[in-house]
């Protein structure tokens, strides 16, 4: 196994003040890590998606009311519980799902705060060199910004390649390289993709 990150993360700092919020939504765990270096105390409520989220976030002692395994099923888990005060969205400087526009839509009080960047990362020559033999790889692709950082990268190679896509928005951004033994996840989560995976190495080792 070869590991070669499209994505760094960067993660920034603010003066900002935050204890007026009711509570937090963090959409990844980046997220949630952001916000700890921040060294802020206290119960806080958090509304979070996937369950690795959740589960990091109710480590750094957030009360978390919702874990949801999409931005749209959070979307509308949020807008049901109609929380009162003002929600505060930690998210990284590329985020997809319009969540803050659709809560402010449906008439919740919302803020987003940038606290990370994901930055492109350049294969490493291990990962270069690998796509350039004759074999036949696996790749797990976890959000439609890496996929569309990984098209340039795949367009000319000896490798072939299957595709293990988080989700139909990734398998999208995927499109121009995206191959007929390639699968989507049925979870749109870490254990989604690595159960696709399973499946095509089973596949692989009866043919």
């Amino acid at each position: 196994m070869i590991i070669s990150p499209i994505i760094r993360i960067s993660f920034l700092t603010t003066d900002d003040e935050f204890d007026h919020y009711s509570a937090f939504i963090f959409t990844s765990g980046n997220g949630v890590e952001a916000f700890l270096r921040l060294a802020m105390d206290g119960p806080r409520g958090a509304y979070c998606v996937g369950q690795k989220t959740s589960d990091l976030a109710r480590q750094a002692g957030f009360q978390v009311a919702a874990t949801a395994p999409t931005v749209d099923d959070l979307v509308k888990t949020i807008v049901q519980a109609n929380p009162r005060g003002e929600l505060l969205h930690i998210r990284g400087e590329h985020s997809v799902g319009d969540l803050d526009k659709r809560l402010t839509e449906a008439g919740l009080k919302i803020r987003s705060k940038t606290l990370y960047q994901q930055l492109e990362e350049p294969l490493n020559d291990a990962a270069m060199a690998l796509l350039q033999r004759d074999t036949h790889l696996i790749l797990p692709v976890f959000s439609p910004r890496s996929a569309r950082l990984l098209v340039p990268y795949l367009q000319d190679i000896r490798a072939r390649i299957d595709f293990v896509a988080i989700s139909d928005a990734v398998k999208a951004a995927l499109e121009p390289i995206w191959t007929d033994s390639s699968l989507v996840a049925r979870r749109p989560d870490a254990d989604g993709v690595f159960d696709r995976i399973k499946e095509i190495v089973a596949c692989r080792q009866n043919a």
